[in-house]
């Protein structure tokens, strides 16, 4: 094994918490550096292997979406009204 195959495999395995934005911003950068900066090989893998997981991801979530319940908007809009100051409150001081 030469010195370039285990970077390589480092590399490799940020390509999941990178495809899932499982990394902080800094993180990302530096992973990004890292592949600009990898022989090209290594960078078509990385490049492949975060394809393919954003794409089974995207499978994953299609298959399990469902839409929301048809009364949701109004007991949100509900919930609003509820929480706001009534008309005749509006204009009332507080009391301590």
């Amino acid at each position: 094994m030469t010195g370039a195959e285990p970077c390589r495999a480092n590399l490799l395995d940020l390509a999941y918490p990178y495809a899932m934005d499982a990394v902080a911003e800094i993180e990302r950068r530096r992973i990004e550096n890292r592949v600009a900066t990898a022989e090209s090989g290594t960078a078509a893998a990385f490049a492949g292997a975060v394809r393919r997981i954003r794409d089974t991801l995207a499978a994953l979530s299609a298959t399990a979406a469902v839409n929301p319940p048809t009364t949701l908007e109004s007991k949100i809009l509900r919930a609003i009204d509820d929480s706001s100051p009534s008309a005749d409150q509006r204009g009332r001081p507080r009391s301590a």
